[in-house]
């Protein structure tokens, strides 16, 4: 989506329409309750630590993710910018999310799923990705 929006942003401009990217961190809507209640995998499959992790992360998110009006702030924040600017983050997680993906090479994004456990996933994850304290 984000390669889509940028090429388009290039596409439109021309016409004088804008193209703005939000950049949520996870927000406390219906569909994390409908991704928790995801079936695990059945056992020895290969996507079993993923779905796995992905849930912890829901979970979390379940109790520190923000709320629908900050991405609504966000949203009307890029709109009555002058500035032109393509990327806004929703919150200070979703900037360090981008922020660190950007410092990994798609080789090491790809590879974090290389851990056999979840404690070496997810101490990656944090060095990688350092949160800042919720309140």
């Amino acid at each position: 989506m984000e390669a889509l929006s940028e090429s388009l942003a290039r596409e439109v401009y021309p016409q004088g329409i804008r193209v703005v990217i939000i950049e949520p961190r996870i927000i406390i809507t219906p569909i994390l309750g409908k991704a928790l209640a995801t079936l695990p995998p059945e056992a020895g499959s290969p996507y079993g630590a993923p779905i796995r992790r992905t849930q912890a992360i829901v979970s979390q998110g379940q109790r520190t993710g923000g709320h629908p009006e900050l991405v609504a702030e966000v949203s009307e924040k890029a709109l009555a910018a002058p500035d032109g600017r393509l990327w806004y983050t929703a919150g200070p997680d979703a900037a360090v999310l981008v922020g660190g993906r950007v410092r990994m090479s798609d080789e090491e994004w790809i590879r974090m799923e290389r851990h056999s456990t979840d404690e070496e996933y997810f101490t990656e994850f944090a060095a990688r990705f350092p949160m800042p304290q919720m309140e």
